[in-house]
């Protein structure tokens, strides 16, 4: 495959945009606090964020509520130029980058598609490619411009280390969030640092 085009300096341009819609009210922060959990060979990192319980809830739609059936589903994504507030930029022509409007890690955004993607179904091949070339984008820009560990990690216990940790909710059983229904999206979020929750000598 060709290699996709990515938003340049995208630490920095994930850091700056997620101040700026935080201090603009265009989205939400719930801190969290990260803990780790051995099981066997492995180490599990956890995050607990109470201030999840006073997640805000939006009024029912009207689509929602109307006593028919409307004849498409409705797509909180049907647009075709994001938020401009949440909004991160293009990968390629098939994917946008987006920030999560409620972050419990600061700097959390999506990769998502533009086409009408079934979340349920696996990913595909330029859903992949688009993922690692954000990955691989995400952690040259960090070697050349290091972020400090308390750039992107508001009030968490821990920072980033320069890469990213992306994953991909799918299923019957998964944690679809609604924002996904209709349009496939991976989560991306900024991996905690060397010595930190993910890696404690």
């Amino acid at each position: 495959m060709a290699t996709l085009k990515v938003p340049a300096r995208l630490p920095e341009l994930i850091k700056a945009t997620f101040a700026k819609a935080l201090s603009n009210g265009d989205l939400f922060y719930f801190a969290t606090h990260a803990q780790d959990v051995r099981v066997g060979a492995l180490t599990f990192q956890l995050r607990f964020s109470p201030a999840l319980a006073n997640k805000p809830k939006a009024p029912p739609s009207k689509r929602e509520t109307a006593e028919t059936t409307p004849s498409k589903p409705f797509d909180p994504f049907a647009y075709t130029t994001p938020p401009p507030p949440l909004f991160v930029g293009d990968v390629g022509a098939a994917h946008f980058l987006v920030l999560n409007k409620f972050a419990i890690v600061p700097g959390h955004f999506i990769l998502a598609t533009r086409a009408y993607k079934p979340q349920t179904d696996v990913l595909e091949a330029n859903d992949l490619h688009a993922t690692l070339a954000c990955l691989r984008a995400y952690q040259e820009a960090a070697s050349l411009a290091p972020l400090s560990s308390s750039s992107l990690s508001g009030d968490d216990d821990d920072g980033e280390d320069g890469a990213l940790f992306a994953f991909f909710n799918c299923g019957e059983h998964s944690a679809i969030s609604r924002c996904c229904l209709w349009r496939r999206c991976v989560r991306v979020c900024p991996r905690t640092a060397p010595g930190g929750c993910w890696r404690r000598s």
